[in-house]
């Protein structure tokens, strides 16, 4: 089995990869664990470093499965932080206009349809191993939301639970690809809250560590 691991910090799987005595120092690169090929990919943060280097990495090799693993904020505050969650539809939030004080999608410019922004999961063959993780509906934005304008319409037009950076840009390069593809969130904060002391970012990236190794398992 080929296995591309995606995330757009090395923070996000470092405890991961300490578990396995990968060596950290090796971002981009291909591990055989039993019968698994396993690569890891750092992309950097936000849409477009996520698209391009997911894209470029698709186009000269072919996965099983990818995986896209990382941190996100909650719009629900009574989600415990470190929780994680396998994201169903993840949607690209900011494209579109803003009209004085409004924000206009880019759906309702007549520039894009709903499903050129809504992206979905694709776990095909893998399916039934995440079923026992809690779904939701996120969203991706260059800019992490903190008004509480812009979270009330989020919620409105979109009724997501998490937000992340690069989520749908990963959905999108796999879809162009044809690849199976499943992203796992671990909530780090809360959205709007700019307070890191009030985060758990810790306990969110030690349970992605924790998820990672118990998925490795179960397929090698």
């Amino acid at each position: 089995m080929k296995l591309l691991i995606v995330s757009a910090t090395r923070l996000e799987i470092e405890p991961f990869l300490r578990k396995l005595n990968i060596d950290i120092t090796a971002e981009n690169s291909t591990f055989q664990i039993e019968a698994t090929s396993l690569r890891l990919l750092i992309t950097g943060v936000g849409m477009v470093a996520a698209a391009a280097v997911v894209a470029g990495e698709l186009a000269v090799n072919k996965y099983d499965l990818v995986l896209n693993i990382g941190v996100a904020g909650s719009f629900d505050k009574t989600v415990a932080l470190a929780s994680l969650f396998y994201v169903e539809t993840d949607s690209i939030a900011d494209l579109g206009v803003e009209m004085g004080q409004k924000f206009i999608p880019i759906t309702q410019l007549g520039l894009a349809r709903q499903e050129d922004i809504q992206l979905m999961a694709n776990p095909g063959d893998f399916k039934q191993r995440f079923e026992h993780l809690p779904k939701a509906i996120a969203i991706t934005k260059n800019t992490g939301s903190g008004r509480v304008s812009i979270i009330s319409y989020l919620q409105r037009q979109f009724k997501p639970k998490l937000e992340s950076m690069e989520g749908a840009a990963v959905f999108y390069a796999a879809t162009l690809f044809k690849t199976q593809c499943i992203q796992i969130r671990s909530v780090s904060n809360y959205v709007g809250e700019r307070d890191k002391r009030k985060w758990d970012l810790k306990g969110a990236v030690e349970n992605l560590s924790g998820f990672l190794v118990e998925f490795l398992e179960s397929i090698t």
